[in-house]
């Protein structure tokens, strides 16, 4: 257990990162720089090292090796959700000096989904130990099916689905407004680019949130390790999303690492209800070994590319 001023400093980091990282720009529509991007990633993930060797002071290297895993397989599983940024900024040609805007209360509202879930997995799991095989088998669908999954394909049938059924309630514009949100006239109310933009976001927030909370809690369900992890890992999302977005045609091959790993811990999670446990350390190994492959791999394809 760790005392209550642990939660206070972590919940003061979070409030902290809403006027600062998350919202600093928030009133101003400006673009991010890549360089204040990586300075923001790079600063983020120094902050989340060093709560992990609070851990270590209060609770020992076993509670530290939980979280350095559990924060890495969240960042990991975070790569998806800038793939899906791309994705939507692209699809509905979000400008830059907007993006910041709705990434604000998209990673904002992922935090909270991602605390209500981890309240709800925790408690299910403390209950019904058993429920450890349906989210491992869900995490073995969701990691076979993801490198399947073609993010730069207007066809996406699953965002067409939610956009069909938004533009069946509300009316929706294709420009920007100034950045609004929400428009009413004497017809109802309007929904800009903007805003579809963001509930598209709210909408793969949840999503995505079915596969993380399951995974971190395939590590340890030590709820300040959960949240802590699950936390510091979006805050650094609109950064690394900044930063991603100039780098992700780059490294084709990173969501076959990502589906692999969902795989990896979601047979983690299954063998664990049948007594097989698998260590920290190994699942570590595992993270660094495939994002490492998909990297080299991915630089090994585009020199390839270049020669041919």
């Amino acid at each position: 257990m760790f005392p209550v001023y642990y939660w206070i400093a972590l919940f003061a980091i979070l409030v902290l990162a809403i006027f600062t990282d998350l919202g600093i720009d928030f009133r101003n529509a400006t673009i991010t720089s890549f360089k204040k991007s990586l300075l923001l990633s790079f600063l983020w993930f120094s902050l989340s090292i060093l709560i992990g060797v609070a851990i270590y002071l209060h609770a020992g290297g076993i509670a530290f090796t939980e979280y350095i895993a559990a924060y890495f397989v969240e960042l990991v599983l975070s790569i998806d959700n800038v793939f899906l940024f791309i994705f939507i900024f692209k699809y509905l040609s979000i400008e830059d000096q907007y993006q910041h805007r709705v990434l604000f209360l998209g990673v904002l509202s992922a935090i909270i989904f991602r605390l209500l879930m981890i309240t709800l997995g925790i408690y299910a799991i403390d209950a019904f130990s058993w429920v450890f095989v349906p989210f491992g088998t869900l995490l073995i669908y969701s990691g076979y099916h993801l490198p399947k999954m073609n993010m730069n394909s207007k066809k996406n049938l699953e965002e067409k689905f939610f956009y069909r059924f938004i533009s069946t309630f509300f009316r929706i514009s294709h420009k920007s407004h100034n950045g609004c949100l929400f428009l009413k006239d004497h017809k109802g109310i309007l929904i800009t680019k903007i805003g579809l933009a963001l509930l598209l976001i709210e909408k793969a927030d949840i999503l995505f949130a079915l596969d993380s909370v399951p995974a971190v809690l395939a590590i340890t369900n030590n709820s300040f390790i959960v949240c802590s992890s699950n936390i510091l890992a979006m805050l650094g999302l609109r950064s690394m999303y900044f930063v991603l977005s100039n780098a992700i045609k780059r490294f084709p091959y990173l969501k076959n690492a990502i589906g692999l790993l969902l795989i990896y811990i979601g047979i983690k999670m299954v063998v664990g209800y049948w007594g097989i446990h698998i260590g920290n350390l190994l699942s570590i190994s595992v993270i660094f070994l495939f994002i490492s492959v998909a990297i080299m791999l991915s630089i090994f394809k585009k020199n390839k590319e270049k020669l041919l």
